[in-house]
């Protein structure tokens, strides 16, 4: 059983739709925020129990000083997106694979098994 909520986490995917100029930065795996959000993103216990699928939507843009601002959230879990505020909020200013004051999409998919 533990194997599988392992699993189930690892499984979570991240698509990232962006509209606007895209870096040549973007393709270096490392420094893009795929990458770091496959990294941050992993639901505790306590989430992982209350439900199975679903989606977040997020609108955000980096700022002058290369922090993330979350311009919206959405998604059926309250507690899931407090969750995933709280990730962004926690990631590094290292963001390099995005342009600062452009603001991009992003759709977190989570599936537990």
């Amino acid at each position: 059983m533990s194997k599988k909520i392992i699993l189930a986490v690892l499984l979570i995917s991240v698509s990232i739709i962006s509209f606007g100029y895209t870096p040549k930065m973007a393709s270096d795996d490392n420094c893009t925020l795929k990458n770091k959000l496959e990294k941050q993103l992993r639901l505790p216990d306590y989430l992982k129990k209350k439900s199975n699928t679903g989606t977040v939507k997020v609108e955000f843009l980096i700022n002058e000083n290369d922090v993330i601002e979350i311009q919206n959230i959405s998604g059926k879990n309250d507690e899931i997106k407090e969750y995933i505020k709280t990730q962004f909020a926690k990631m590094d200013k290292d963001v390099c694979s995005l342009e600062k004051n452009t603001t991009y999409f992003i759709d977190i998919n989570f599936k537990i098994l």
